[in-house]
């Protein structure tokens, strides 16, 4: 057995100093460039600007990437998928006019649920967009961390309240 050293240069987010992004493929273009990222931690987004030196430059942008916590229905069986809003500005700054739309009718439960295939039987449906009915979200309880939280105070509240 042996072992072998890795190092990584990683990105340090402006916002909140979270250390989280690996930049190395980056530096795969010889010329260098620019490209802005979300925090894995903050949800801040920042450009980097990184040339041929492998020197980088991060700043701040005044948009945010936000998690939320999006109640699905079918029947009497509620999923809750996990979501993202963007923001500018303020976090609270953004449009979920568009959510019902998309959940609805735009996304696949396939995608958003991360199984094979969703199949039905009476239609032969096997791509079955709008099978379940947007309820409504929150902004994703503790951003996301917490695998214990309350889900079903969640969804009860969500549903009684419709947004």
């Amino acid at each position: 057995m042996h072992t072998k050293k890795i190092t990584k240069t990683m990105s340090v987010c402006p916002h909140c100093d979270c250390v989280c992004s690996p930049v190395d493929h980056l530096f795969e273009n010889k010329y260098g460039g620019d490209t802005s990222w979300y925090c894995d931690g903050c949800g801040g987004k920042y450009k980097i600007e990184y040339d041929s030196s492998k020197k980088c430059l991060i700043s701040p942008l005044d948009e945010w990437k936000i998690d939320i916590a999006v109640v699905m229905k079918y029947q009497d069986i509620f999923v809750v998928v996990k979501g993202v809003a963007f923001a500018e500005g303020s976090r609270g700054n953004f449009d979920d006019s568009n959510f019902p739309y998309y959940y609805n009718e735009h996304t696949c439960p396939v995608n958003w649920m991360r199984v094979e295939c969703l199949y039905d039987s009476k239609t032969e449906n096997g791509d079955p967009h709008g099978l379940f009915e947007y309820v409504g979200y929150e902004v994703y309880p503790d951003g996301g961390q917490d695998c214990n939280f309350d889900w079903a105070t969640l969804i009860n509240r969500v549903n009684n309240n419709g947004d």
